[in-house]
């Protein structure tokens, strides 16, 4: 989904942007688009999505769209617990906004389990075909769309910095979390990768 795309699917035509049902009203009772962020965790530990969602008004700003008078934002982050973020998930589905922002992959994920037709944009999407969230990187073709700072081989160049830096060191250590979705499928490549390149 490029930037045009976006926009159009956050406000479409006038006359689309009339007919749509995803919308919140304001004081004057005219209808603005509804943006909701959806972070699993809360403020103190969100910290990606207090540092993202103020740039990201401000790139809709630069656009022309302002907060409050061409949209609306809203900020929604879980506690961190798996059952207090599916509820969080199906609560921001339910409000049926025009466009939803998951604030990582493990977001983006559970809004794609939640909703196939609303428009989903992650600022930090990684392993997006691997996950089932795009048919490919060159025609996503889903509702899901973002920016994927991930790179192919990445794991396997980060061990093999690290044992360039200790040439000596038998043994390196590789940190992962289970449970997030963009991390096991990296382990065994990375690993895989990192084998075939230090066997003689």
């Amino acid at each position: 989904m490029r930037r045009r795309e976006f926009l159009a699917a956050l406000f479409g035509t006038p006359a689309a942007f009339l007919a749509r049902p995803r919308l919140a009203y304001g004081q004057t009772g005219q209808k603005r688009p509804l943006v909701i962020w959806v972070g699993r965790f809360p403020r103190q530990t969100g910290r990606y999505a207090l540092a993202f969602s103020p740039y990201f008004l401000e790139g809709m700003a630069q656009l022309g769209y302002v907060e409050n008078r061409d949209f609306v934002f809203e900020l929604r982050l879980g506690d961190g617990s798996p059952d207090g973020f599916i509820k969080l998930v199906e609560q921001a589905v339910a409000a049926q906004p025009s466009v939803l922002i998951a604030g990582a992959t493990l977001e983006a994920v559970a809004l794609n389990r939640a909703t196939s037709s609303i428009p989903i944009v992650c600022p930090a999407l990684a392993d997006a075909v691997h996950l089932g969230l795009i048919n490919s990187e060159a025609r996503p073709g889903r509702n899901v769309t973002g920016i994927e700072p991930y790179i192919a081989g990445l794991p396997a160049k980060q061990i093999e910095l690290a044992r360039e830096l200790v040439p000596r060191t038998s043994r390196v250590g590789l940190l992962t979390n289970d449970g997030d979705p963009k991390g096991s499928p990296k382990l065994p490549r990375a690993l895989l990768n990192f084998m075939k390149r230090s066997l003689p």
